[in-house]
């Protein structure tokens, strides 16, 4: 747990422990927990590390907003696949990284012009969002209001128009990828696993890397700081560094990318996980 807790907690008798409610802000994604199916690479990894603490916790679909509200007061509460910032680190506890996800990526429908190579530095990568908008001011991104996209992701997101951005309210940003399906926004950001499950390989488009954004980012349980959720969070603990080592970990992120994407992964997953874990 990142968060430090302090040497004398108060302990609580176990008959006196609230259940844990772990909140999940997709209604796919919940109902998926609650009928043991694997529906994306978040459902097979955090099924897979809280599967053996069922008496701990229970799984409740409620929307990201309602969940940062409620997460506010004195109630034991995780919430599922979150980054770890400076900010929420300052609020909450998380556990040990339980996803990695390749960064996020730009894509472009495919029968779009290409962007110039003006746009590009000589990996092929784009050096900044605000110049592809300023270029195409009539195209636009859809963005989750509430979504972290990472540190740098978020500085140049900051740095575009209001006109180039829609903002879908609520949680269910899985449903980004599907608006951009059907021709609804010019741009997708969007992680290739994500891109991957809802829009599948064969859909028409191309992608450009970000200069500034990291290679990969890995994601936790977040949680408010309880008696209750520093004892699931222990377990959770536990079982992750159990799941670095044994492989099943890395079989269920395998199991929702692309094979080109596979090599990178595994190489990522065993010097951020496995080597990290052994020191």
């Amino acid at each position: 747990m990142s968060k430090s807790i302090s040497a004398s907690p108060i302990v609580k008798a176990e008959h006196e422990l609230k259940t844990v409610s772990v909140q999940v802000s997709d209604r796919r994604d919940a109902d998926a927990y609650l009928q043991g199916k694997e529906i994306n690479v978040s459902t097979a990894t955090n099924s897979l590390v809280l599967n053996t603490l069922s008496k701990l916790f229970r799984i409740d679909y409620v929307g990201v907003n309602r969940t940062l509200i409620l997460m506010e007061e004195d109630n034991p509460i995780c919430a599922t696949t979150k980054l770890k910032t400076p900010q929420r680190q300052k609020k909450y506890i998380f556990s040990k990284a339980i996803n990695l996800f390749l960064g996020r990526l730009l894509y472009q429908h495919q029968d779009d012009k290409p962007l110039p190579q003006s746009l590009l530095d000589e990996e092929g990568k784009i050096t900044r969002l605000a110049d592809v908008f300023s270029m195409f001011p009539n195209k636009y991104l859809v963005l989750g209001r509430a979504a972290v996209y990472g540190p740098e992701i978020d500085k140049q997101i900051a740095e575009l128009l209001p006109q180039n951005i829609l903002y879908r309210e609520g949680a269910d940003f899985d449903q980004i990828p599907i608006i951009f399906d059907r021709r609804r926004n010019d741009f997708l950001l969007g992680y290739p696993a994500q891109v991957f499950e809802l829009l599948g390989k064969n859909f028409p488009i191309r992608s450009y890397k970000l200069a500034a954004t990291a290679e990969y980012v890995v994601s936790h349980l977040m949680c408010t700081d309880t008696p209750e959720t520093q004892a699931l969070l222990q377990q959770v603990d536990n079982n992750l560094d159990t799941l670095y080592k044994n492989g099943q970990l890395l079989q269920a992120h395998l199991r929702w990318l692309p094979n080109s994407e596979q090599e990178t992964f595994k190489q990522l997953f065993h010097s951020v996980f496995v080597q990290s874990a052994q020191h």
